[in-house]
């Protein structure tokens, strides 16, 4: 029961970082003029593009970590689910 609770949670938390990195870079076109430059993540100050980083590997991280993906003879199974 707990798990599943713990895992919804995380399901909808990571949905919630994947639409935040979406209005980050939409803000970026907005502002700035353009969507992503390499040159500002080797900056020392925090940037848009820093932030939609952040926010995009956060939010894959934890959907990865919601559902559990096996490896079996080629195949990858989803859940059960082939």
């Amino acid at each position: 029961m707990m798990r599943e609770l713990i895992k919804r949670w995380r399901f909808r938390i990571s949905g919630g970082l994947l639409i935040a990195a979406i209005i980050v870079l939409l803000d970026e076109i907005i502002k700035e003029g353009y969507t992503f430059d390499l040159l500002d993540l080797f900056n020392f100050t925090l940037t848009h593009e820093k932030i939609f980083i952040i926010l995009l590997v956060g939010g894959i991280v934890l959907g990865f970590k919601s559902h559990k993906f096996k490896w079996r003879g080629g195949k990858v199974i989803n859940n059960g689910k082939v």
